[in-house]
């Protein structure tokens, strides 16, 4: 059966990993104490669009020196990416986008699906012109080639101009380089993805013979014309195709007033040839063929345009003037936008006029019979991007007299329907601050500009219990909480104002408590705000406070100031202890900055003095500080402002120096905090070349020795005393990781990666208490527990099946249990290191561990590479042992896999990737507590498929690849399979490639199913998730019981299938380790 007319042709793409295994959705909801949050949109913004594509649904719109991609959905636009200034959009067939982003030296494309998901991204050399066909393909041209990427973003084609001179570019008249670009000397076949092109034998059009030339999508010339010595004397300035293969051409003769316009067939086969005497100059840089082969040049000769229409025959119809001369310069990657054509071959025109020093444009319409249409001046003097909606409207973003851009609507009979179309924008509130108590979590979040923000309640089951909006515009916030109530230190930064406030609300349900303005002095009102230094919410509902301009301050439970240490200078730091005393760091408050005057001093619960430092005398610069209950004062700090030398201060209640330990010299971003008998003490840094890192030093509270330090490379950490660890939070693509070290040795006890469920994962907020991490980025808030339950025992079926992390789409395990050899065997598929989007990068991998012990609860295992093989072939392979890794499991749906690899092999690489069962759970589980889980996805046998078929499969003849089988009868089947390059056609040093196989055996009969063939491309080992799937062929699998089964496959002849297009063979499969499960 040919697959492309199968049931497999309503969709050749996959979307998400959703689609790969229908038990990843009831198998999210088994993550051990985990949530995830994402604040609502709490306003609309308008877009300042500055382009636009497939109507209004996507558009790029300004936000400061960045621009923001933004995808219709509904009434608003939400926000898929943040872009660079240089980026522009070219629209796609099937609703998505490709985003193409230049500067001088590199272009970076990003393809986007019509959900708004990334499917691919790639770097090029700048690209000047994108020409996309109704595949997703794309044609792109650089300086010195052509490059066609397939759909999936691989290269599939390179023309170099060395080869192929009459790629060059042959327009010689004077206007920019850029507008050389969007004169159409390229055109593309939108159904075929054919490539024609224009130019010179010689690559210059002083010298050489002009050309016109069609390649296929694979880059192969399939016909070529030439004016061969010169005959015609032409210049070559423009060509055009259409869906049925006519393909056309326009030039000039040089040094005369001839203008020829020439048709071919889709064999290169000349159709007609049109023959203008339009006078000196003239030239014709724009044409377009109708669907009926027609064709449409605007020539223009002296400041004048006009449009004619030639026949199929080469006559012509009708030529109408134009009032100005034709407009081609709009920006980006796309064609010029001076010419375009509707399916009825009614025509629309862009001409410009001039009108003094400034450029008027307008929108002619001419219909198929030559009479006029519309006649609409445009609101706009510069025109980036002209296109139609659906509707039929046109939508075009532009500019008058360089001011800022504009998207404005006409209708489809030209009427201007609005010159300045609002695109109104969901903004996504980012979360300013987060609290805790036990494990309740509150999440404040505020839009910059926002006249209010968003206070919620999450319990630990991640059910939002309440979520308020309070008045009160906020750049900065703090927010403490306990079993009662919750505050929140609301920070404006805006100078001249009282613009700092507190606010207590109840647990229960956000009712308000209290709310007080922290008034800073008038004098002091020139300074900007700056959030509270210290910001503590008590068990007895007090609060105790510390601002810069304002002191030390304990609030009662109703907001009234019961206790305040006040200070008429700058106090950048305050603390409290438990018994009242409190602490100041004063800094005089016109000192300059760099400055090292300034004191200390400690003044009793009772208002008395204590003692007063003078900071140059001791030779101490705080930059944190805790008073302890005693009154012992325990500072970090430098030595001086202008030092990089960094220490410990220990000061007794009477302001003696007991003490001073040196830390390393790094300052950045330092917290401290104190246990029973130890001081610890964070910093932040970011090195120059870009490393962040967390510094822990952890120190006894009574003679300052150290117990333990080192250096994490993390964006950010916590202490959590409950269960004595300090926790290093770090950020990469679609994932946040968190490791867990023991407070009393700094032994690293737990490494766990979570899902970021928002663009940018860069955090914001980070806390830890009772157990659980807590994390923030952008408008998302999570919260897992970061104590593992008691392993459970690995020497079982109940783990065996697909396995991969949810940050890491794309990738994945399949693990089988043999139990007769006692052996666990799990291929991973994955990618080479560095990634890349070309099946070049594609890796596999085999961990096995033999002789498992009985109720083992982790496995050691070896990791191998199988390498060097050819696609269905029995050719040698060579195995070598790459690495170890561990593999354990703290349910029946989640599992941790450590692993290291040798060096020099995949780079060296380790990590720890956190398991989340993808596939049906169809065998029982033995639990920790020996209690058995029962498979809640078992099925019973059904239409000749059972789930004891889930395992390992291969094929004797070939062996060395094979296929990985998870079965739920009457429900999902997946496989992946394990294979290699193509014979001769090896993209890689390891030769290796790999599939997977997708389908629904609710269809299958008598043992018998039509499955589906896909390649995924586009990761990098454990670190770039993609959803790059395409179906590439399909697959008949025919069980023949529990232990023999019959795979015939076959390739799609497209050039996503590369190498391995109209293959097609048998696989007869026998099951490793017999019937057993």
């Amino acid at each position: 059966m040919n697959p492309s007319s199968s049931s497999l042709r309503r969709s050749r793409r996959l979307l998400s990993s959703a689609l790969l295994l229908a038990g990843l959705a009831a198998t999210q909801s088994t993550l051990a104490a985990g949530w995830s949050y994402l604040a609502p949109s709490d306003a609309t913004a308008t877009a300042k669009v500055v382009d636009a594509a497939a109507g209004d649904n996507w558009v790029l719109s300004s936000e400061g020196a960045a621009l923001v991609l933004l995808r219709k959905a509904g009434a608003q636009s939400q926000a898929v990416a943040t872009a660079a200034a240089g980026g522009r959009l070219v629209g796609l067939a099937d609703g998505g986008v490709l985003l193409v982003e230049t500067n001088n030296s590199r272009s970076v494309l990003r393809r986007f699906d019509n959900q708004g998901l990334l499917t691919w991204r790639r770097e090029t050399v700048p690209v000047r012109l994108a020409l996309a066909d109704q595949a997703g393909a794309v044609w792109l041209e650089g300086d010195d080639y052509m490059l066609r990427l397939a759909a999936d973003g691989s290269e599939a084609v390179r023309l170099q101009r060395a080869q192929y001179p009459l790629l060059a570019r042959t327009i010689v008249d004077a206007i920019p380089p850029q507008l050389r670009y969007q004169r159409p000397q390229r055109a593309i076949d939108s159904a075929s993805g054919d490539l024609l092109v224009a130019g010179n034998s010689a690559g210059s059009s002083e010298s050489g013979d002009a050309q016109v030339a069609l390649f296929d999508r694979s880059g192969t010339p399939k016909w070529t014309w030439s004016d061969t010595g010169r005959r015609l004397n032409l210049d070559m300035s423009a060509v055009a195709s259409n869906a049925r293969g006519v393909n056309c051409a326009a030039g000039r003769v040089r040094n005369g007033s001839q203008l020829l316009r020439f048709c071919f067939d889709a064999a290169g086969q000349p159709l007609w040839t049109h023959t203008l005497e339009l006078g000196a100059n003239a030239s014709t840089p724009v044409i377009a063929v109708g669907s009926d082969g027609s064709l449409f040049a605007v020539d223009t000769q002296g400041g004048n345009a006009s449009l004619s229409r030639i026949g199929s025959n080469g006559s012509e119809l009708w030529r109408r003037p134009l009032t100005g001369n034709v407009f081609d310069a709009c920006a980006g990657p796309a064609t010029g936008c001076a010419l375009r054509l509707d399916a009825n071959n009614d025509a629309s025109v862009v001409v410009s006029t001039s009108s003094g020093v400034s450029q008027r444009l307008r929108l002619v319409g001419i219909s198929a019979s030559g009479g006029p249409r519309f006649g609409q001046e445009l609101p706009i003097s510069a025109l980036s991007t002209l296109n139609r909606a659906g509707d039929g409207r046109y939508l075009a973003v532009g500019s008058y007299d360089a001011g800022s851009s504009r998207l404005i609507a006409l209708s489809a009979s030209g009427q201007l329907l609005d010159d300045n179309v609002a695109v109104p924008a969901a903004v996504l509130p980012p979360v300013r601050a987060m609290a805790h108590s036990g494990d309740v979590t509150y999440v404040v979040a505020a839009s910059d500009g926002a006249a209010q923000y968003r206070l919620s309640r999450i319990d630990a089951d991640g059910s939002v219990r309440w979520s308020r909006e309070f008045a009160g515009h906020i750049d900065l916030a703090n927010a403490s909480a306990n079993a009662e109530r919750v505050c929140v230190a609301e920070t404006e930064a805006l100078q001249g104002e009282p613009n700092n406030r507190v606010r207590c609300v109840s647990a229960a349900d956000g009712s308000p408590l209290w709310l007080r303005s922290m008034d800073e002095p008038f004098a002091f009102r020139s300074r900007t705000p700056l959030p509270p230094s210290l910001f503590e919410l008590r068990a007895d509902n007090t609060l105790e406070l510390a601002y810069v301009y304002r002191g030390v301050q304990l609030y009662d439970p109703s907001g009234n100031s019961i206790r305040l240490l006040s200070t008429d200078q700058r106090a950048p730091l305050g603390d409290m202890n438990a018994s009242g005393d409190s602490v100041l760091l004063e800094r005089p408050a016109n000192a300059p900055a760099g400055s090292d005057a300034g004191t200390l001093k400690r003044v009793t619960v009772t208002g008395r003095l204590a003692y007063t430092l003078d900071l140059p005398s001791i030779g101490m610069q705080p930059d944190a500080l805790v008073l302890a209950d005693n009154d012992v004062l325990y500072v970090v700090g430098r030595n001086s402002t202008a030092s990089n030398e960094v220490g410990v201060w220990m000061i007794d209640a009477n302001g003696d120096v007991e003490w001073r330990r040196p830390l390393s010299n790094i300052v950045g971003e330092i917290s401290v905090q104190l246990t029973d008998d130890s001081i610890v003490v964070q910093r932040r840094a970011a090195l120059s070349s870009g490393t962040r890192q967390v510094h822990v030093d952890v120190l006894t509270r009574d003679n300052g020795n150290r117990r333990w330090r080192k250096v994490v490379n993390a964006d950010a950490g916590a202490i959590d005393s409950a269960t004595q660890r300090v926790l290093a939070f770090s950020s990469g693509q679609s994932r946040w990781s968190v490791r867990s070290l023991a407070l009393a040795s700094g032994a690293e006890v737990g490494n766990d990666t979570y899902f970021c469920p928002v663009q940018d994962c860069s955090l914001s907020a980070v806390g830890a208490g009772d157990g659980i991490a807590r994390i923030a980025a952008g408008n998302g808030a999570s919260a897992h527990s970061y104590l593992h339950n008691a392993a459970i025992r690995v020497d079982q079926p109940g783990i065996a099946g697909a396995w991969g992390a949810l940050y890491g789409e794309g990738e994945g395990l399949l693990i089988d249990w043999l139990p007769q050899a006692r052996l666990l065997y799990i291929p991973w598929f994955t990618y080479s290191l560095g990634g890349g989007n070309e099946p070049s990068q594609l890796r596999w991998y085999v961990a096995q561990a033999a002789n498992v012990p009985a109720d083992a609860r982790e496995a050691a295992l070896d990791i191998y590479s199988v390498s060097g093989g050819e696609f269905d072939s029995a050719t040698p392979r060579q195995t070598t042992r790459v690495g170890r890794a561990t593999l354990s499991f703290s349910d029946c749906a989640n599992g941790s896999l450590d692993y290291t690899f040798e060096t020099g092999l995949n780079s060296g690489a380790s990590g720890n990737i956190s398991l989340t069962r993808l596939s049906p759970d169809t065998e029982p589980c033995i639990l920790a507590s020996g209690q058995v889980q029962p498979a809640s996805a078992a099925r019973p046998a059904a239409k000749g498929f059972d789930a004891r078929q889930s395992g390992s499969w291969y094929e004797p003849a070939t062996g060395g690849q094979g296929l990985q089988m998870t079965v739920q009868p009457d429900g999902v089947f997946f496989a992946a399979w394990f294979t290699y390059d193509v014979a001769g056609a090896a993209n890689d040093n390891e030769k290796q490639h790999w599939f997977t196989l997708y389908g629904n055996l609710a269809q299958a009969v008598n043992g018998r199913i039509e499955l589906a063939l896909v390649q995924t491309i586009g990761g990098s080992f454990d670190s770039t998730p993609t959803r790059n799937r395409y179906i590439v062929g399909g697959a008949t699998l025919q069980m023949h019981g529990c232990d023999r089964a019959t795979l015939s496959y076959r390739f799609d002849d497209t050039e996503l299938a590369g190498p391995y297009a109209r293959r097609n063979g048998e696989l007869e499969l026998i099951k490793e380790g017999g019937c057993a499960p």
